[in-house]
């Protein structure tokens, strides 16, 4: 039978297709499904808005569109509850409740404490200040001041059971969590907002009897009807209830590739009101929500197609559309997803059916009522499958006699041109290897396609291995001239430690055309251990006896987010927020810390506070100490006097702070062409390492080969392909044809 009866319509396909056979049917088997819930905007209003929604857009190019998706009602309510259970639980268009029975007085008084707050953000000021603007109109209007209608305030669930008799918290029907926690699988739901709306405890778990109070205070951000699972959790669960773990602050979720690996089988994501495209009006909140997306799902998605692994975005409920329209479209591993769009029926019933078959579940509520998406051989079926591009490449591979594995990639056709790629830093204790996590194949791909070659090395060493790495790189040259052919130009991308080798080899004559550095070391290591040293002396004067050991003497720990030290840093820097003298505040001060928000902070903070490990470099120094800060005059906390007499004290070892200005210093004498990317909220290279380089490029009078470019956002190496290929265009356009790149931002939303 041929599998174009796929083409028709889903209750053809529904009842025809069973002729093919169970095993064409199976469903695919992920590793992890990250779920994404956004908020209020029709299927037209985000597809094809290639400007307000680049992201949104480019993730639907690779992945598979649903054309014929629809919410199943409408305010928002009854969406969630029906993705997340199968069920609206009794709340309907007639009985859902816009807003709380909150006294506008209180609630004015709410937003403008709000408004007054300096941590509040400042993209949500204009949103409570229009608010504000609403309940003071409302109260000149003489308006009775126990209840405001508006989908702008936040609601508890209005709950009913059939016969009309209100319901209590928790439920215990079947819902996604505990149907998957049966089957012996696992599921969190990741709310934003959890911890500023004083519901979530230092760990950002949330705290039953807070999150469910049927008072549901007014909070910026969070909004308890977006939130399904917490109408499920209890300290005592039984049945279908669920743990209150199950229920974290959206800060828990992981942000590196390194930590994907860790996320629960199922994971739901809930944006607060401003990132999720609620709040504002149309194409700006658009604009947020995409970038909120690009920003904080981008590294999970480049690291799902490689891990066998899915991500599902779509929206609650349509804006305008009189038929409930809306996106809903899944990426991930080619092998579980095929690309392209199906016009298969999709209710948010089906797409919970959908989950629930590919980790062999019950099915909760009216999800065993339903088919769920089209399962071909594993995969989830496209209609209209996408074209496949097929790019031939060779790939060369081997081992030096120093031990560095190499790998070059050929594209056919080749341009002759060849670019060297040099990585970051590597675990010492893990087995040298070629780079392969999932931004860095993308890197491979996006430069062979262009017609590039690539040339890998894996250096003969991990850790920080710049001295190596020097020398393997200029190897690796050498090796695919000789295994290849001469390359007609040659180029080097490093990216953060391999920034630093890339800079290196720039300032030394050798046979090099152009230089990249992606959010590199380019201040050099002397500048990144002083940074992280001072962080941990300082971080031991605020909050002394909480890490273990001294800065020359500690055990080795884990500082990968949710990790008991990742924990354990972030619940003692948000209590810290409400310790007397703010010692969080100070400490972020004092250090430097980049980041917008509590979440950010407490990242950057870890960042730091990992970096401090001196332990492999010190094996590099025979032991000798080459930190010092017997003279560092500290400032930015309340007392700097006493912060400077309290704050632990080192003196470096003369040689071993030679040997780290010998290997690991760059001198700015710059004999070709460089480019610099660097995020401009860079928590682990910091951004201000790259006006410190241009100033020592200066004194060298090197200054004409150097083009500093910056991308606008939180993160290391948090840029993406577009924007790689923009800086490298800058380069090859500058050595090829003589024309000087721009600096500044070139950020691609």
């Amino acid at each position: 039978m041929s599998l174009s009866i796929f083409k028709l319509t889903f209750a053809s396909v529904a009842f025809a297709s069973l002729s093919l056979g169970a095993d064409t049917l199976t469903p695919p088997a992920p590793q992890k499904v990250v779920v994404v819930i956004l908020e209020n905007h029709d299927y037209n209003e985000l597809v094809g808005d290639t400007v307000n929604a680049p992201f949104l857009n480019s993730v639907i190019s690779q992945g598979l569109l649903f054309t014929n998706a629809h919410g199943v009602d409408h305010p928002s309510q009854p969406n969630y509850l029906s993705l997340f259970s199968g069920s609206d639980q009794g709340v309907s268009n007639g009985n859902s409740t816009p807003t709380n029975s909150l006294n506008l007085n209180v609630l004015l008084a709410y937003l403008k404490a709000a408004i007054a707050d300096p941590k509040t953000p400042a993209a949500q000021l204009p949103i409570l200040q229009g608010q504000l603007a609403q309940v003071q109109a409302a109260l000149a209007a003489g308006i009775d001041p126990k209840a405001l209608a508006g989908d702008a305030f936040p609601a508890s669930g209005n709950f009913v059971s059939l016969d009309g008799n209100p319901v209590c918290l928790p439920f215990n029907s079947p819902n996604l969590g505990s149907v998957l926690m049966k089957a012996g699988r696992t599921f969190t739901e990741y709310v934003e907002g959890l911890t500023e709306a004083g519901v979530a405890d230092n760990y950002g778990y949330a705290v039953v009897d807070k999150i469910n109070n049927p008072a549901d205070p007014y909070t910026v951000g969070y909004a308890h009807r977006h939130d399904p699972a917490s109408n499920w959790i209890s300290n005592t669960p039984t049945g279908n209830q669920l743990p209150r773990y199950m229920v974290q602050d959206f800060a828990n979720f992981p942000a590196e590739a390194r930590d994907f690996s860790f996320l629960p089988n199922v994971s739901l994501i809930v944006p607060n009101t401003i990132n999720d495209m609620h709040d504002g009006t149309i194409p700006f909140s658009t604009r947020t929500g995409d970038q909120w997306c690009r920003k904080n799902l981008s590294n999970y998605l480049a690291w799902a197609k490689t891990h066998n692994s899915i991500l599902i975005i779509t929206t609650d409920e349509s804006d305008t559309d009189p038929t409930n329209r809306i996106m809903t479209l899944v990426a991930g591993d080619p092998g579980l997803v095929q690309a392209g769009t199906s016009d298969q029926y999709l209710s948010h019933f089906d797409l919970l059916r959908s989950i629930e078959s590919m980790f062999s579940t019950e099915y909760a509520g009216f999800s065993s009522q339903v088919y769920g998406a089209v399962f071909l051989n594993g995969r989830i079926f496209a209609t209209s499958p996408a074209p496949i591009i097929v790019r031939p490449t060779q790939i060369l591979s081997g081992v030096t006699t120093s031990g560095a594995q190499y790998q070059f990639i050929i594209p056919k056709p080749w341009n002759g041109q060849l670019l060297l790629y040099a990585h970051g830093y590597a675990d010492i204790s893990a087995p040298v290897a070629i780079p392969n996590s999932a931004p860095e194949l993308q890197i491979y791909d996006a430069f062979t396609s262009e017609g590039f070659a690539v040339a890998i090395s894996s250096y003969s060493k991990n850790g920080w291995a710049v001295k190596e790495g020097i020398q393997d790189m200029r190897d690796l040259q050498a090796r695919f001239s000789s295994q290849v052919g001469k390359p007609g130009r040659t180029y080097l991308v490093g990216v953060s430690m391999g920034g630093l080798i890339t800079v290196n080899l720039a300032e030394n004559p050798g046979t090099f055309d152009g230089a990249m550095s992606i959010c590199g070391v380019v201040g050099g290591a002397p500048a990144s251990y002083q940074r992280f040293g001072d962080g941990r002396v300082v971080f031991d004067y605020f909050f002394p006896k909480v890490l273990p050991g001294d800065l020359l003497n500690q055990p080795k720990l884990d500082y990968s987010i949710g990790s008991p030290t990742f924990n354990l840093i972030a619940a003692t820097l948000s209590a810290g927020f409400t310790a007397p003298g703010n010692p969080t505040l100070q400490f972020a001060s004092v250090t430097g810390l980049t980041g917008s928000s509590l979440n950010e902070l407490i990242y950057s903070a870890v960042t730091l506070l990992g970096g401090a490990d001196f332990s492999e470099m010190l094996s590099r120094t025979g032991g000798l100490n080459f930190y010092d800060n017997s003279a560092t005059i500290f400032t930015g906390s309340n007392n700097d006097k006493a912060l400077n007499a309290g704050v632990r004290r080192y003196q470096s070892n003369p040689d071993a702070a030679a040997y780290l200005r010998a290997y690991y210093q760059p001198t700015g004498k710059l004999t070709i062409p460089l480019v610099t990317l660097h995020t401009t909220e860079d928590p682990t290279v910091p951004f201000s390492q790259e006006a410190g380089y241009a100033a020592v490029v200066a004194r060298a009078g090197a200054s004409n080969l150097l083009v500093q470019q910056s991308a606008d956002r939180y993160g290391h190496c948090n840029v993406n392909s577009s924007e790689i290929l923009t800086s490298f265009q800058g380069l090859y356009g500058w050595i090829n044809l003589g024309i000087r790149p721009a600096g500044g931002d070139i950020t691609v939303p």
